[in-house]
């Protein structure tokens, strides 16, 4: 609709800087823990960004407002700790396990100058949905409208049914590593990760004594094996007939550029900082990096703030 009427328009500035969003929290909670960590000093910021967390628990009890910042993040974890790198794998560790990325989060942020985008994001959506209702015809604007609130509405539903499948998964998490330190401490497991390896009814059967403790550890190995095997793979985008996925990865020659959509209007320029997973980030981030990510969920968009763009594998405007 507003490329056929307002082709001058961006469509993606009609959604630009949403607010309310469930998925904003926990950056805007972060700005606000940042903004806290900039009134303790300027070697805060770096503590935060490079030391691990008991140097970081310790030298901030050391004062009233390090023990306040110590105590907001403890707060923050209590709440969103159950987030990880993908809020769907069981065998992800949450940040209430590794807060790493929280405390890297809010050492970059506070280094950096306080800035707001909010206000101009704000500006340019509304600026940009005046210019398209301007040459639309009464019940074009109607239906413009009413189109524009049920997008509103359903992305953020699908943030907010995105946070409960991932508490949902937390809990099945802890319970899973619960039964792994019990199956470790008896010796049918190695480890505790090793849980992630055989599925529901593969543990039933290792606890009632139906399945021999060799054999499951025997499964977790070949699956180990099997799953380092598949990372190797790169497959298209869409799979059909009879594809059959080979290895090694066979990588294109020649190619100067790659394309794709756009989830917001723009144009950056910066160096490309591929990561695999957010907590690996590195501590120094800024406006001349370009993010470049397997996907976007919640736990993603600490490293958001501040960087100059973000390029995802899989996804677009209305995944998140």
């Amino acid at each position: 609709l507003v490329q056929r009427h307002a082709p001058d328009v961006p469509p993606t500035d009609v959604l630009r800087g949403l607010t309310g969003l469930k998925s904003l929290e926990t950056n805007q909670m972060l700005q606000h823990l940042a903004a806290q960590a900039r009134t303790l000093g300027p070697t805060i910021p770096t503590l935060l960004m490079e030391a691990g967390e008991s140097r970081i628990e310790t030298e901030l009890a050391a004062t009233a407002g390090g023990r306040a910042l110590a105590d907001d993040v403890g707060q923050f974890l209590e709440r969103f700790g159950f987030l990880s790198a993908s809020g769907t794998d069981l065998s992800r560790t949450p940040w209430s396990e590794d807060p790493t990325i929280i405390w890297r989060s809010i050492g970059r942020l506070a280094a950096q100058p306080a800035r707001s985008v909010a206000q101009f994001a704000e500006q340019t959506r509304g600026e940009a949905q005046t210019r398209v209702r301007e040459n639309l015809s009464r019940p074009q604007r109607y239906a413009f409208d009413r189109l524009l609130k049920s997008t509103i509405t359903y992305v953020d539903l699908r943030e907010r049914l995105s946070f409960l499948v991932s508490e949902g998964s937390f809990q099945l998490r802890r319970v899973y590593l619960a039964l792994a330190d019990q199956l470790v401490a008896v010796g049918h497991l190695a480890q505790q990760d090793d849980v992630f390896f055989l599925s529901h009814d593969e543990l039933s059967e290792l606890v009632q004594g139906h399945l021999p403790p060799q054999k499951a550890r025997d499964r977790v190995v070949a699956r180990r094996a099997e799953m380092a095997a598949d990372a190797e793979l790169e497959l298209p985008d869409t799979i059909y007939g009879d594809y059959v996925p080979t290895r090694p990865v066979a990588r294109a020659a020649g190619e100067a550029c790659l394309t794709g959509i756009s989830g917001s209007s723009g144009l950056v320029e910066g160096y490309a900082r591929i990561i695999l997973d957010p907590v690996q980030a590195r501590s120094a981030l800024g406006s001349d990096d370009i993010l470049v990510i397997p996907f976007a969920d919640t736990s993603w968009t600490p490293l958001f703030c501040g960087v100059g763009g973000v390029v995802v594998e899989t996804g677009g405007q209305l995944c998140h």
